[in-house]
């Protein structure tokens, strides 16, 4: 709660009265006694009643600085209230096995005395006890059965498996990590031996959750590539195996450049067709990335990328040889796109979770048709909103984007069984 010091400073009139006096004086004539007499009792008339306005101004001065006082009391009393309420200070517990209506964390015994648990719904929450202790955060990891679907993976939060409660219903468990540092930060490379240990158990802790009463947890559940997108490559390898023609395979959202080597490689298209499961949405669940498997150090160009909408594969893009995608290595994708030596350029994006939608970064491009004399652009709202700039940085830009480029080991599509 702040505090306010408040000087409250009251002026007197002394020398006013006394002046008052002094003027008084100077009208009387030599002999003449009754008048002064009169002039003393007017001045202490006249100091009486000052003194009792000085007396009534302090009385109400003080009054004011008090309801001032208090007012500002109030304020003081209802932000803090609002803080609380806004940010409630968890109810901790030292239980080593805390549970929920559809889940049960346990802590393992080496942890006792150094952490706190908070449940909160289907959430816990764990917490370090000497940076709690210390005033300050303390938050390490939390994990929620997603029962309401208000939690959805990306950012903060990751899916790390699935629950299925006793009438067959199947919700998301994501696990939530600090935003900022939890432990003194005017220290910030001092991070607590207690807090670091309890971050490196947080993964088996998570993973030996159980079901509450009848549930039951799948740790990894409805996250890994391979139980995911089995009809997908399946649905490449019937399109190499059947000849489907390039219509056909548009229609089923495989890139054309697949069509073109199943042309030239027949039966061992196969062979040069590769994937990787990559989470390049960083919310706990893998992308389906395919591309030419090819025998370079340069960075691998992916043609089709599928995510998981509503826990069923989707199709993101589909890209040529002239406008291919790269996965970058924060997460994210980039699309380069070759429209020739007079306009090319790359566009970083993101792809939302749980969604087919690309979230636009940054593009940049050289584009001679535009302006043949200065061709380099930047755009940062959009692809159609370009800003020119310089050469340097245009070369710096690139420079830093294709450092993020990643090399995958795409795993040959021959190499599936059906």
């Amino acid at each position: 709660m702040r505090k306010n010091n408040v000087k409250n400073g009251v002026a007197l009139t002394i020398a006013a009265v006394m002046g008052l006096s002094i003027c008084a004086g100077c009208g009387s004539t030599a002999g003449s006694e009754e008048p002064a007499a009169e002039t003393e009792v007017s001045v202490e008339q006249t100091e009486e009643a000052t003194e009792e306005e000085s007396a009534e101004d302090q009385t109400e001065d003080a009054a004011t600085e008090s309801s001032k006082a208090t007012e500002e009391g109030s304020t003081e009393e209802q932000e803090a209230t609002e803080d609380e309420m806004a940010f409630p200070t968890p109810e901790y517990i030292e239980d080593k096995v805390i549970s929920t209506s559809l889940m049960t964390v346990t802590v393992p015994d080496e942890f006792e005395g150094t952490f706190y648990a908070a449940v909160d719904g289907e959430m816990v929450s764990i917490y370090d006890k000497s940076c709690v202790d210390d005033g300050f955060g303390g938050f390490v990891f939390s994990v929620a059965a997603d029962k309401d679907q208000n939690l959805i993976p990306g950012g903060m939060y990751t899916k790390v498996g699935e629950i299925t409660d006793t009438e067959g219903a199947v919700c998301d468990v994501c696990v939530g990590y600090p935003s900022e540092i939890q432990w003194d930060w005017n220290n910030p490379d001092d991070e607590p031996e207690t807090y670091k240990k309890l971050e490196d158990a947080r993964d088996a802790i998570i993973e030996n959750i159980k079901g509450t009463e009848g549930c039951v947890f799948a740790y990894q559940a409805g996250t890994r590539g391979e139980d995911l997108y089995g009809d997908v490559l399946a649905k490449y390898q019937q399109a190499i195996k059947e000849g489907w023609d390039a219509n056909k395979m548009e229609q089923e959202g495989i890139s054309p450049e697949f069509y073109a080597l199943t042309q030239t490689e027949g039966d061992k298209a196969a062979d040069k067709i590769g994937f990787v499961y990559r989470d390049v949405t960083n919310d706990g669940i893998d992308e389906l990335l395919i591309g030419d498997i090819v025998d370079t150090d340069e960075p691998t160009v992916i043609y089709d990328i599928y995510t998981v909408v509503d826990k069923v594969p989707a199709l993101v893009v589909s890209g040529t040889a002239r406008n291919g995608y790269y996965a970058e290595e924060y997460g994210g994708i980039a699309n380069f796109f070759f429209n020739g030596a007079a306009e090319n350029g790359v566009y970083s994006y993101i792809i939302y979770p749980n969604s087919t939608e690309l979230g636009f970064q940054y593009g940049i491009k050289y584009d001679e048709y535009t302006d043949e004399a200065n061709p380099w652009f930047v755009a940062y709202e959009n692809e159609d909103n370009w800003e020119p700039m310089t050469e340097a940085d245009y070369n710096d830009r690139l420079e830093m984007l294709e450092s993020y480029y990643q090399k995958l080991g795409l795993t040959p599509l021959s190499n599936v069984t059906e």
